[in-house]
C-alpha cells in the first residue's frame, strides 16, 4: 500500500540504474505491436498538489507539475486528461529548504487509470525516471530532511514497482541520549538501512520501467505520491529536499493478436530523455 510519509522523486538524466543493480531497466529497444487508444484503451491521468504544510517565513520551496497528452506538454494541475500517444505521460519538480522550527511538507498525488474496452489481452509498459536527495546540517546542530517517492499499481497484484526514502538527521547528541534511530538511514521496497552517519548528503537515483496486463474488460489503477519535508531543532540549523520524476507510457502491446496491429520501436532511455526535455 501507499505509504503516506514524505516523498522526493528527482528526474534523472544521465545515470540509468540504481547503486545495488536492484530492479535495473532494460534499455534496448523493443518492438511492440501498438493497439488503436480510440476503440480499445482509456488512459486517464491526474496529477496534484496535496499535503502542503509550507512556513512561508523560514522556509524556500518551489514546486511544478507536468503533464504530456497527445504529445504536448503543459504546466500545472490536471485532473482526468486523456493519455493518446507512446510517450504521453506525467512530472513534477519540487524543493524545500529552510531553518523552521516546525515541520514543514511539501508534496502531491499521480493517478493514472488504464481501461480495456476490447476482448483482447493488452500488455502497456510504463516508465519511471526518479531521484530525490535531502540534507541536514552537517555542522552537529540538530535538523532532519526527508525524502521519499513511490510508485504503486493497484489491481489484482497490488504491485510496488518503486519505493524510496532518504532520511538526514544531523545532531548525534540525540542519538547519544540513547534514540538509535537519530541517523541518517534510507528505505527501499525490500530493507531499511541505518547508515550510522549523521547530516550526511543523501541521494537516489533510479531509472524503472514495469508492465501493466489488462485483460479483456480489466481496469487498474496506477498511484505515486511524493513528498518533501524538513525541520530543523536547534538555532541555525537548516535542512534541504528536492524531488524529480517522470512517469510516462513507453508502449502498449496486443497480446491476442499482434499479427493486426503496428509496429513500433521504443526505447525507455531515449523516450524518457526526450520527454524531460519538456519538463
Amino acid at each position: 500500500m501507499i505509504r503516506r510519509h514524505l516523498i522526493v522523486v528527482v528526474l534523472l538524466m544521465s545515470a540509468y540504474g540504481c547503486s545495488d543493480g536492484s530492479n535495473d531497466a532494460d534499455l534496448s529497444f523493443t518492438d511492440v505491436p501498438l493497439v488503436d487508444f480510440n476503440e480499445s484503451l482509456s488512459v486517464v491521468a491526474t496529477i496534484s498538489l496535496a499535503d502542503t504544510d509550507l512556513d512561508l517565513t523560514t522556509s524556500n520551496w518551489s514546486a511544478n507539475l507536468y503533464s504530456t497528452a497527445g504529445g504536448v506538454t503543459s504546466v500545472g494541475p490536471v485532473t482526468d486528461i486523456a493519455l493518446t500517444n507512446i510517450g504521453d505521460g506525467l512530472g513534477h519538480s519540487v524543493a524545500l529548504s529552510g531553518s523552521n522550527f516546525e515541520l514543514t511538507q511539501l508534496g502531491g498525488d499521480y493517478k493514472v487509470t488504464v481501461r480495456n474496452a476490447s476482448t483482447d489481452t493488452l500488455k502497456l509498459t510504463f516508465g519511471i525516471n526518479a531521484e530525490h536527495m535531502a540534507h541536514s546540517d552537517d555542522g552537529g546542530l540538530d535538523a532532519d530532511g526527508r525524502s521519499t517517492s513511490e510508485i504503486e499499481v493497484t489491481d489484482v497484484s497490488d504491485s510496488e514497482h518503486l519505493f524510496s526514502r532518504i532520511t538526514s538527521e544531523s545532531g548525534k547528541d540525540y542519538f547519544d541520549a540513547g534514540n538509535s534511530s537519530w541517523q541518517d538511514q534510507t528505505h527501499n521496497e525490500v530493507s531499511d538501512t541505518l547508515l550510522g552517519t549523521w547530516g550526511g548528503v543523501l541521494s537516489f537515483d533510479n531509472l524503472r520501467q514495469f508492465e501493466v496486463l489488462l485483460t479483456g474488460g480489466a481496469s487498474s489503477d496506477i498511484i505515486g505520491v511524493f513528498d518533501v519535508e524538513g525541520r530543523t531543532f536547534d538555532s541555525g540549523a537548516t535542512f534541504s529536499a528536492t524531488s524529480r520524476m517522470i512517469l510516462v507510457l513507453l508502449s502498449v502491446e496486443n497480446l491476442s493478436s499482434p499479427s493486426n496491429t503496428e509496429m513500433a520501436r521504443i526505447d525507455l532511455a531515449q523516450t524518457l530523455l526526450l520527454v524531460s526535455g519538456n519538463y
